[in-house]
Order: C-alpha cells, then structure tokens, then sequence
C-alpha cells in the first residue's frame, strides 16, 4: 500500500490508476494516474461533460473511484473514514452557485467553515472567540469585512463568491478545490474574483485544483492546465502550450486523437520529475 512517506517532496495529492463509471457502464473518468504540487495553481479545462467535475470530487472522495486510490501528503491512502474526515478537514470547497445560506449574514456563512472540526454536538454550541476572528480575518482577506454582517442574499453575485473564499479561507486548507467558481460572474467580475483567488493561493501556498471554461482566465492565472476530453486527459502542461491545436482537441469532439508525451525543451524534464504515471505534456492531432 502507498503511504505519504512515498511522495516526492512536494507532493500534494497523488491519484493512481483512478476511474470512474457510473452504473450503465457510462465511464465519467478513465483511469487517471497523476500529481498535484504543493502550492500549484493547476486549472482544468474541458466541455461540459468532459470529466472535470468528477476528477474534483475524487480528490475530496465526495465521488468515490471505481478503481485506483487517492493519496495525500500526511495523511496516506484514503481508504479509511478517519483519514477521509482528516483530508476533508484540510480541503475546502468552492462552488460555481455558491453554496450559501441566503437569510444568514456573510460571517455565519464563513463561520460554517469551521465546524468540520467539532463533533456534532459540539456544533449546536457557539464557536470560540477564536474562530469568530479567523472568520472575521477571513472576510476582512476578501475585502468583505464591511459587509459581515449583511445577508448574503442581499450581495452580489461577485461578492457572493468572494464570501464562499472567505469560507474557503475560515477552514485554513492546505488544498483548494474550485468547481467553475466564477461561471455564472461577467467577464470583469470574474478575472476579479480569480485575482483574488490566485493571489491568496500563491501567498499563503495553497494548492489549488480548479476547473473552467474560460481559456484566457487559465492562460492568465494557471501554473499548470489539464486539458480533458470524454473523460481522459488529453492535456498536461503550462499555459503556454495551449496552442490552437491543442485547444481544438479539448474542445472538439474527434473519432481521429492522440496524445503524446514530447514536451517542449524547457518543460519535459519538469513535467517528468512530477511521478511516475503523470501525463506528459503536449498533444499531437492525427
């Protein structure tokens, strides 16, 4: 069995030979055998469908893999409830809709964050003062501080999102996981909101595993992209190799594709001291 004491140093998460296919014999995630860094800002763009969502929710076992293990630095293979809660406990979570409570103020909804670490019936108790200020802090991270007191129905939709951060941000994660955060924000609002969201990731070196559509926004802010295509990824390296072809085949259904592992120069030996069983980075179209 793999344990983190296997992990090259700075090894986040390691995902070996993991699937997922649904009943009907509909495979959402073919296997997939790759590594997430230590303070990496790894995007992952793909249609609707094309398997982004699901490679998220395996990383937080909130979709459980047909096949393969989930491996995370500190704690090992997840593959037992206490690890599973200790991973969650260090892995926040941000959605496309937000996720929030709309007639509580914005600090109730970032004051949430912490009650993963408590016993359920410690949660029907007030939090410390202590967690009160990491949820003030939060806010005040995100620039919400003045509204932390208003319900998060009355905000809006940028600063809405800003509050899922700041509830990101309560829970002191060592991974974030962002499901299409800024979709359904216009385009100013959104490059805003990654702003900030990269900033705090680089800053406070947090691994971030986030999936959209917007080509420019992963270009613009992502160390890394994973490209996905009918559940595989077709796509693993920099933002300045998303090249016309290679977006042509993330975005574009073909019965003729390859991939193929031929790096440019200057990134095929970092794309290869990640682990054994990551993708390589560049694509070739037949």
């Amino acid at each position: 069995m793999s344990t983190s004491t296997e992990f090259q140093a700075g090894i986040m998460i390691r995902m070996d030979n993991v699937s997922v296919t649904y009943p009907g014999g509909i495979t959402a995630l073919h296997s997939l055998s790759t590594t997430f860094r230590e303070g990496e800002f790894s995007v992952l763009l793909g249609r609707s469908g094309a398997g982004k969502s699901t490679l998220l929710r395996c990383i937080n076992l909130l979709g459980r893999p047909s096949t393969g293990c989930i491996i995370a630095k500190d704690i090992g293979n997840l593959d037992d409830r206490a690890k599973v809660r200790a991973h969650r406990c260090r892995t926040a979570m941000i959605f496309q809709q937000h996720q929030l409570v709309g007639r509580q103020t914005a600090l109730q909804n970032v004051l949430v964050a912490r009650l993963g670490y408590h016993s359920a019936l410690r949660t029907l108790l007030p939090l410390s003062r202590g967690e009160q200020l990491i949820a003030v802090e939060s806010l005040d991270r995100v620039g919400l501080l003045h509204k932390a007191m208003e319900r998060v129905d009355r905000l809006s939709g940028g600063e809405q999102q800003r509050v899922g951060i700041a509830r990101a941000l309560a829970q002191r994660p060592r991974l974030i996981l962002a499901d299409e955060p800024v979709a359904s924000l216009d385009p100013v609002t959104a490059d805003r909101v990654m702003s900030l969201l990269h900033g705090i990731c680089n800053e406070m070196q947090i691994t971030a595993v986030v999936s959209l559509h917007q080509v420019d926004i992963a270009k613009r802010y992502a160390d890394r992209v994973l490209g996905l295509e009918g559940g595989k990824v077709v796509f693993d390296g920099p933002p300045a190799g998303l090249s016309e072809r290679v977006l042509s085949l993330v975005y574009r259904s073909s019965q003729s594709r390859e991939t193929v592992g031929t790096a440019p120069p200057d990134q095929s030996a970092k794309a290869r001291s990640r682990e054994p069983g990551s993708c390589e980075p560049l694509v070739r179209i037949k």
